[in-house]
């Protein structure tokens, strides 16, 4: 499991540092973990479905005020970040029959 969180870290930070850099919007990997753990925090208070619009407005917000990033780059980073989180899921929800069997 632990490999597994540090994987998914991996790729989260990565997709969301990679989008914003593809429109030339320039923020520090530093800042970019920051944003996305505060971003995370927020999203996981009980807003809106799976906390999307939150992550949104909050990485907008952030590397907006911290950066300069304009809007769509920085919405562009949370919502590759989001789609690592869904694959993620995806791929446990998909991995989740083969481990009941192997239990039984």
């Amino acid at each position: 499991m632990p490999c597994l969180s540090r994987c998914r870290w991996r790729w989260l930070t990565k997709a969301s540092s990679s989008a914003p850099r593809a429109l030339a919007a320039a923020a520090p990997t530093g800042g970019l973990a920051a944003a996305i753990v505060i971003a995370d925090m927020l999203a996981v208070l009980p807003i809106t479905i799976a906390g999307l619009g939150v992550r949104e407005k909050a990485f907008e917000s952030l590397l907006g005020r911290w950066y300069d990033v304009p809007p769509a780059p920085a919405v562009l980073g949370s919502l590759a970040g989001f789609a690592v989180l869904a694959a993620v899921a995806a791929a446990g929800a998909l991995l989740l029959p083969l481990r009941a069997e192997a239990a039984a």
